[in-house]
């Protein structure tokens, strides 16, 4: 105690506390009941340690008027112990002033391990969130109890501004069927399953009959299509990014953000592909009819796999390039700024014959539009839309 002393003594000016790994330091904070006048911005992240100081019954309150972001990461409980954080069912250890935040992240806190009615009752604390950002684990068949009741009203979130979330699809569709968002501008999601995952659909979902694929798209386009349906106006949504949803009509969804300045798809499929070039060839109109006009970035992964995508003349990443240089070629009127390419390290040479190598020109400081190329490696990189600006 004698080495924390002096950080005690200061904990009323502290901004910012930072915490990696099972510390226990502000747990011992919390348990002297410092008032923390200053601090804005909490982060803990545990490791996936459940350490835990605090006796049986013994709760206390955080004192943090200011505080607007907190972020939490692996603080889920091992069962046994006691969680001290009041984000999972039971008594809490330390009592968040939810409803003040106006960022919140959760990476791998294990919250779909609550019943989907705490789940929605803890999300509806925080009516002032203007970031919200869920990970979570990819366990199948573990949430079928996340079911929306018919009729449920949902709760509204009238400043959230970006909705970012890396999850099952039992987790992903759930949550946008209770949130109601007037006025998102960033959309990020990233499905853990999908189509091409065999087993993870239950039977409630073949509810009107058909195939695997009718149910993945009625789930898809229904619970992308409910939450777009909360907005005041689609045009608040500038940037959008949807992340393994392979063989679903993607182009469903971003036909209704007409002003969209970032895009973020791991699959341009033929169908996206065609419209986003509509109205870009010197042959087919006027800037008027242009889709996406405003558009400044544009990531997508390489497809370096498919037969589809390596086929010469007019494979996919072929199409791709073309949509890219039919923009560029306007000159003036464009506005694309960035090209992020992801791509797994197989697929380097593909990436720099198909993409790196024809896009080369735009990058020179000569070109009469230049932009910045930027490939990442993502062989290592979980949750790759999550932290995209």
């Amino acid at each position: 105690m004698i080495i924390l002393s002096p950080i005690l003594a200061n904990a009323h000016r502290l901004e910012g506390f930072t915490e990696k790994l099972p510390t226990l330091l502000f747990q011992r904070f919390a348990m002297q009941q410092m008032p923390f006048t200053q601090l804005q911005a909490l982060v803990l992240d545990s490791g996936g340690l459940f350490p835990n100081q605090f006796t049986e019954g013994e709760t206390c309150v955080l004192h943090a008027p200011l505080l607007r972001k907190l972020e939490l990461s692996a603080l889920a409980s091992d069962g046994t112990t006691r969680s001290f954080l009041d984000c999972h069912s039971g008594t809490p250890c330390i009592k968040i002033p939810w409803s003040q935040l106006t960022h919140f992240s959760s990476k791998y806190n294990d919250l779909s391990k609550e019943s989907f009615v705490d789940f929605s009752v803890f999300l509806s604390q925080m009516p002032n969130l203007e970031t919200f950002i869920l990970q979570e684990h990819e366990l199948y068949n573990r949430h079928a109890n996340w079911k929306v009741q018919d009729g449920k009203q949902r709760y509204s979130f009238k400043r959230l501004k970006t909705l970012r979330v890396l999850a099952p699809h039992s987790v992903m569709f759930p949550l946008l069927a209770i949130m109601q968002t007037p006025h998102l501008e960033h959309l990020n999601l990233e499905l853990q399953d999908g189509p091409r995952a065999e087993g993870v659909l239950c039977p409630d979902d073949y509810e009107d009959g058909g195939d695997m694929m009718g149910a993945w798209e009625r789930k898809f386009v229904n619970g992308i299509t409910g939450l777009l349906n909360t907005l005041e106006n689609r045009s608040s949504v500038t940037s959008l990014g949807l992340w393994c949803f392979q063989r679903l009509p993607v182009v469903n969804i971003v036909k209704q953000l007409p002003s969209l300045r970032r895009l973020a798809m791991s699959d341009l499929e033929e169908e996206l592909t065609d419209f986003l070039s509509s109205g870009w060839n010197k042959d087919l109109g006027t800037s008027a009819s242009r889709t996406f006009p405003d558009l400044q970035s544009l990531t997508f992964e390489i497809d370096w796999y498919s037969k589809k995508a390596l086929d010469k003349p007019h494979g996919t990443n072929k199409r791709i390039l073309q949509t890219i240089e039919d923009r560029l070629k306007t000159g003036q009127e464009v506005k694309l700024e960035r090209v992020r390419i992801m791509y797994e390290s197989f697929g380097r040479g593909i990436l720099k014959d198909a993409f790196l190598d024809p896009l080369a020109k735009w990058t020179d400081a000569s070109s009469s539009h230049r932009i910045w190329l930027e490939p990442v490696e993502i062989d290592m990189i979980h949750g790759k839309l999550l932290f995209i600006d």
